[in-house]
């Protein structure tokens, strides 16, 4: 594939101009994958070292499952003194003679790397899950208090519309009180008023009759009104 022969001369490349790449933890691979810049994740590029190692292109000082170092083939004329591997990691493990002279490198996978990759990836994967598990119990939570919420502002807004009713309902009743009241005053102001014009014509009549009369026909009226009035008043007594 054509991003797997890229990043193939981009190693060839990195060795060539800085010569051999090692480290003494035998993490040698993860070393060169930083400083290529490779962007694929880890156990991608320990297959893809592992193939470079298999067809030529590049060799290895391995001990046990770690890489200590890796670099490119010598020439043809310094094959036979081939880079000298670490004293922990003796190189000859990596490689062994064909028939024809030629050093062909063994297909030797740093299982130690490989699997602190998958490690890593899989504690990646539980973290992320974990977050999301978080945010999503974060969110619940804040869905949970703000349910709450509204339903103390219902109940709340309820309560008020409640008291606003009754608060109408009495309005409306002092209101037709008020106005119950206004129509008696309008009505006894309207009878005082009728009485008083009555009771005023009334004398005006009688000042005119009385006018009209003589001196001895208004002492006969005058009479006869007080007799009326001590009938009435013992009447009253005996009733």
């Amino acid at each position: 594939m054509p991003r797997r022969s890229s990043a193939r001369q981009d190693i060839v490349d990195f060795l060539s101009a800085n010569g051999p790449i090692s480290d003494p933890e035998g993490r040698a691979t993860a070393a060169l994958k930083r400083a290529v810049g490779y962007e694929g994740n880890d156990s991608a590029f320990i297959q893809l070292v592992s193939a470079m190692a298999r067809d030529g292109q590049i060799e290895r000082a391995v001990r046990g499952r770690r890489t200590y170092e890796l670099w490119l083939p010598s020439p043809a004329a310094d094959r036979a003194n081939p880079p000298t591997a670490p004293a922990s990691a003796p190189a000859p493990a990596a490689a062994t003679a064909a028939p024809s002279g030629r050093v062909e490198p063994v297909e030797v996978i740093d299982y130690d790397e490989l699997a602190a990759a998958l490690l890593a990836r899989v504690t990646h994967l539980i973290s992320d899950s974990e977050q999301g598990s978080t945010s999503i119990g974060w969110t619940k939570r804040r869905m949970e208090r703000l349910e709450t919420r509204n339903a103390i502002a219902e109940r709340e807004l309820a309560r008020a519309k409640a008291e606003l009713r009754a608060v109408e309902a009495e309005r409306d009743d002092l209101k037709s009180r008020l106005e119950a009241a206004e129509h008696n005053l309008s009505v006894l102001s309207e009878r005082h008023h009728s009485t008083a014009d009555r009771a005023s014509a009334d004398r005006a009549s009688a000042n005119r009759a009385a006018r009209r009369l003589g001196s001895e026909d208004r002492a006969l009226l005058h009479r006869l009104t007080e007799q009326q009035r001590q009938k009435e008043g013992a009447s009253e007594r005996t009733g």
